[in-house]
């Protein structure tokens, strides 16, 4: 009796191995079958005509999708800060947000009703020391009630000194923008706006620009950081970032953006642009995301930035995203 119990016992043994090993065997092959791609970069425009006079009209955008054949993961467009309290402004959230689209907004500060002052009042001081805070609560909870990411470029390019928020026109000093932005990023927190993901958009470094450390609020208050550049004749696009990025990558290791970028309608914009999209991932590994800034605005006496303006501008640029690199389903890198 006690030899069949031990044939048995042994049996089921041995019977249990197999099992384990073909299950072991058969969950393996997904995953030995599946292609890897951990670095992911991803794609977003502004596209001009997206967004008018708190106006949302998304045919732009798709017809900019549809030129190069690639879906963008980021919708980024431009409004002042007093429309982030708007409910309509929820509404055309949703709206982009349906079509696939992580919406970007890209705001700027100034005195309103919401927060008063004066042309020469220090309007960075003001927001640090809690003057505006019952219209940065009504944001907050405008926010939060979208329930979904929005990455928020708040003063973006303040580093330059003739955009009218930056630090000098606005009376402030370094230290005045350092505590504006952790005050205004603890009060959607604190009032449960945690879907906000805050990115710190500089303009590439320059002779009168001001240093990224000097305004640099820290870690725990950033979730990217962000550079605008623009070839503005035939300087290649290593050139155009590399010492902005050696800047930029020595006081964090944030997850960095391009965005806002392109260049100048010439002979040399193609090569530009496919040099963009095919060194960018070797010579820059720290940038995740690439915003294209694709709007005419040769009607205001600037550049027509289009893309679709040429088709050798298109198929250098169609050429460059046909990488798994590149996606189109936005996620926050961790």
């Amino acid at each position: 009796m006690k030899n069949i119990f031990y044939a048995l016992l042994f049996f089921a043994v041995i019977s249990l191995f197999f099992i384990f090993k073909e299950k072991q065997k058969t969950q393996s092959v997904p995953e030995q079958n599946m292609v890897k791609n951990e670095k992911q970069i991803y794609v977003g425009a502004w596209v001009g005509g997206f967004w008018e006079n708190q106006k949302l009209n998304i045919s732009p955008l798709f017809n900019f999708q549809n030129t190069l054949g690639k879906k963008m993961a980021i919708a980024n467009f431009y409004d002042g800060w007093e429309y982030l309290a708007s409910p309509e402004f929820i509404n055309n959230l949703n709206q982009i947000s349906s079509h696939g689209w992580v919406p970007m907004v890209s705001s700027n500060p100034y005195f309103f009703a919401g927060c008063p002052g004066k042309k020469e009042d220090n309007l960075y001081q003001k927001i640090a020391s809690g003057s505006c805070d019952q219209f940065l609560k009504e944001i907050a909870d405008n926010l939060k009630s979208y329930n979904k990411p929005i990455l928020l470029r708040f003063a973006w390019e303040m580093n330059l000194p003739q955009m009218y928020w930056s630090i000098p026109l606005l009376n402030s000093t370094n230290n005045d923008f350092k505590n504006a932005w952790i005050h205004f990023h603890n009060v959607l927190k604190n009032n449960g706006a945690i879907n906000v993901q805050w990115v710190l958009s500089f303009n590439t470094t320059g002779q009168n620009t001001i240093p990224y450390k000097e305004l640099y609020p820290g870690d725990g208050f950033v979730d990217w950081v962000a550079l605008d550049g623009y070839n503005w004749g035939k300087t290649p696009f290593k050139n155009v970032f590399e010492q902005s990025y050696q800047e930029l990558t020595s006081i964090t290791a944030k997850p960095i953006m391009l965005s806002e970028t392109n260049s100048v309608p010439n002979d040399y914009k193609a090569t530009w642009l496919s040099q963009l999209l095919t060194e960018l991932p070797d010579t820059f590994p720290q940038i995740k995301a690439i915003i294209f800034f694709n709007e005419d605005k040769s009607n205001l006496g600037e550049v027509d930035w289009r893309i679709e303006k040429s088709t050798n501008y298109i198929n250098s640029v169609k050429s460059g995203l046909n990488n798994t690199i590149y996606s189109s389903e936005y996620s926050l890198p961790q």
